[in-house]
């Protein structure tokens, strides 16, 4: 629960974010795409790598400026109830 209120409070913060600091300071990206869910797991881990290596690329100890990287991957589909065709 923890775990999920601090998620939670991010992406919060990053709305924020979006309202408050102007475009040259920050980066929003989303990428709508179709994946099986039997790619579940190569995702997971291709997406911790890529966090990973971006922290070893561009993380400064010295700096003052401190940012947040959020990766949000979740399923988009809502569902949809089926109902039934009538036949005419």
């Amino acid at each position: 629960q923890a775990l999920r209120t601090h998620h939670r409070e991010l992406a919060e913060r990053a709305i924020e974010a979006l309202e408050e600091q102007p475009v040259d300071a920050r980066e929003f990206r989303s990428v709508t795409l179709r994946i099986s869910p039997d790619s579940l797991p190569q995702v997971k881990e291709a997406l911790r790598q890529f966090a990973l290596k971006f922290d070893k690329s561009f993380e400064d100890l010295e700096s003052e400026h401190v940012y947040q990287l959020n990766l949000h991957f979740f399923e988009h589909t809502v569902p949809i109830e089926r109902k039934p065709r009538h036949v005419h």
